[in-house]
């Protein structure tokens, strides 16, 4: 069996920096990739789990990630999608969950740059490894 979250931490840590996003919106993408529309309501009991946050659907419209299809009206709530560049992040991530590498161009991943802080040092040094083991087939299936 393939060992999907051995490098979750990289992987999100690598989205979370690539896309400027926080942790908990990019747990609301996750949630709502596979809606093909969706309510606040509908995400409200899965948010509880989140610190609270107001702005967290505007946050998510002004990067980009999550659109306004219907406004709200008198008897119905406003109705979201996630956008084009919502579900390729997510796409792109469950793709280096089944072994996809992370580049290690500083012109395609700003951790590989080469004036990055130490949390950045560390991080690149990891995903060297992970890419490495993807690369000789240590990360495969069982």
């Amino acid at each position: 069996m393939k060992n999907y979250m051995r490098y979750w931490r990289l992987i999100r840590y690598y989205y979370l920096k690539k896309y400027n996003i926080t942790e908990s919106e990019l747990d609301l993408l996750l949630y709502v990739y596979s809606e093909k529309y969706f309510t606040v309501t509908d995400c409200q009991v899965f948010m509880q789990t989140f610190s609270w946050s107001k702005t967290r659907f505007s946050i998510l419209k002004s990067k980009g990630f999550i659109d306004l299809h219907n406004h709200a009206h008198a008897n119905s709530p406003a109705i979201w999608k996630i956008t084009f560049k919502g579900k390729k992040l997510v796409a792109s991530l469950y793709d280096k969950l089944e072994g996809g590498k992370i580049s290690e161009n500083y012109q395609f991943n700003r951790l590989f740059l080469k004036q990055a802080g130490y949390a950045h040092k560390t991080y690149k040094n990891a995903i060297r490894q992970m890419n490495e083991e993807i690369r000789t087939g240590k990360f495969k299936d069982d």
